[in-house]
């Protein structure tokens, strides 16, 4: 025990990593079911300059050598009485007890692991028993102790195999090896408003999921969707099998007859309708997989559609042209969005340029068809990639309490921030276009 008393006298030798003081300094996480067993964290005090912090690990790691060498010392006195008789002299014991020191430094490990340094934290991890342990927490330039835990991947909760391409590719930064969706979120609670050509809301892959909303193309509504792509893309956005947010609600806008066509004022119609069924704190989304010439009066509505907390997701195009020349695409408030294929490269007759924010696969998607009795079809186009991105923000936002919501800007940014750079081929490299791939994380 000298060495113990010398140590603790060389703490109270060495300016400011030896004061001594009576309180303790907090010791975090001790009783973790993920702690690792005498690891610890270390974190000294803001100002600790190096030359400090390296006097204060010397010391720890001389501290534990000492204790480790008593202890060591103890077992071989243990073991050397139980292994000579009486009768033997008591020198000949004393020369069996002395380990030398090279031997035990080879023995025990030095008690600091890692030191960490960057800017003004400064910290290291240790192993260390809990005398020594408490020690340090008596040392005016700790503050705090933290128990090291044991780290995992972070595991999808869900996982669907042979999914659609577009859904494994928006969770995985590679190009997928194989079919398998991987998901925690799922968008309960979110309410998403398909403004399109309507959806067949019979559709058993909806679950009961998919409800009318409104109908802006024929006063006497068949409440359906006589062409298809509404059903399609709703299918992508939330259904059991083919979508990517498989809580979220969708709710029909129908804004586009039969024909696939409709009209600015019928746009205007159903953006104001969301408008009129959203609350302050509810989770609103509205899919805009449609396109037309640059309105600004389309643009305003969506503008303050998001201003109202709404978040917009909007197809590019399909025109192969600056997406800024069309409506919704180029509207401020909306998050717009390119397409891929499942080769990773830039779909040819995708809209582009700097009123486009985010790509995602849209070329041979296969979801829910109109027609039950087909149950599926494939369609390609922007249209088919904006449902993905509706769906990954359906899943965001799903999780969060109202007051956490991001804004439709910062859900816009985040969305960028989070996206796979770079590995879209044939991104056209005028007008600033982003190689930015959506991702939606497993969390």
């Amino acid at each position: 025990m000298i060495g113990l008393q010398v140590i603790s006298l060389l703490f109270l030798s060495t300016g400011i990593c030896s004061q001594i003081h009576g309180k303790l300094a907090p010791l975090l996480d001790e009783t973790s079911v993920d702690a690792i067993d005498g690891e610890y964290v270390v974190v000294l005090k803001s100002g600790i300059t190096a030359e400090e912090m390296n006097a204060h690990i010397e010391n720890i790691n001389t501290e534990a050598f000492l204790e480790q060498q008593a202890r060591l010392q103890e077992e071989e006195e243990a073991r050397v009485l139980d292994d000579y008789s009486e009768t033997q002299s008591s020198e000949a014991r004393k020369k069996r007890q002395i380990i030398p020191e090279a031997v035990i430094r080879q023995i025990i490990p030095e008690a600091v692991m890692s030191r960490y340094s960057m800017g003004d934290f400064k910290a290291y991890s240790a192993r260390m028993s809990n005398g020594l342990r408490d020690k340090i927490r008596a040392m005016s330039e700790v503050k705090y102790v933290e128990k090291n835990k044991v780290v995992r991947v972070a595991a999808c909760k869900n996982f669907q195999r042979n999914a659609p391409y577009g859904l494994v590719r928006i969770t995985v930064r590679n190009r997928p090896t194989d079919t398998r969706y991987n998901f925690t979120d799922t968008g309960a609670g979110v309410n998403v408003y398909v403004i399109d050509t309507g959806i067949n809301i019979a559709h058993p892959d909806f679950e009961g999921r998919a409800i009318w909303g409104a109908d802006f193309i024929d006063a006497n509504s068949p409440k359906n969707d006589p062409h298809g792509h509404g059903t399609h893309v709703a299918g992508t956005i939330m259904s059991k099998t083919f979508g990517v947010a498989k809580s979220a609600t969708a709710i029909a806008v129908r804004v586009l007859g039969a024909d696939g066509f409709g009209s600015v004022a019928g746009i205007l119609s159903g953006i104001n309708f969301v408008q009129n069924q959203h609350r302050c704190g509810a989770k609103s989304v509205i899919n805009m997989s449609i396109g037309g010439p640059k309105s600004l009066a389309e643009n305003a509505a969506i503008n303050a559609a998001a201003a109202a907390g709404i978040y917009v997701v909007s197809a590019a195009g399909n025109e192969a042209e600056d997406a800024c020349t069309r409506s919704p695409a180029s509207a401020d408030g909306s998050i717009t969005v390119m397409a891929s294929d499942r080769n990773d490269v830039f779909a040819p007759f995708s809209n582009f340029g700097p009123c486009a924010h985010i790509i995602a696969p849209g070329v041979g998607i296969l979801s829910t068809s109109n027609n039950i009795a087909q149950f599926s079809s494939v369609l390609s186009g922007t249209s088919m990639a904006s449902p993905h991105v509706a769906g990954v923000v359906a899943k965001f936002i799903g999780v969060l309490p109202a007051a956490s919501l991001p804004t439709p800007a910062a859900m816009k940014a985040i969305l960028q921030s989070q996206a796979t750079v770079g590995v879209i081929r044939n991104v056209p490299t005028t007008l600033r276009t982003p190689n930015r791939l959506v991702f939606s994380p497993c969390a």
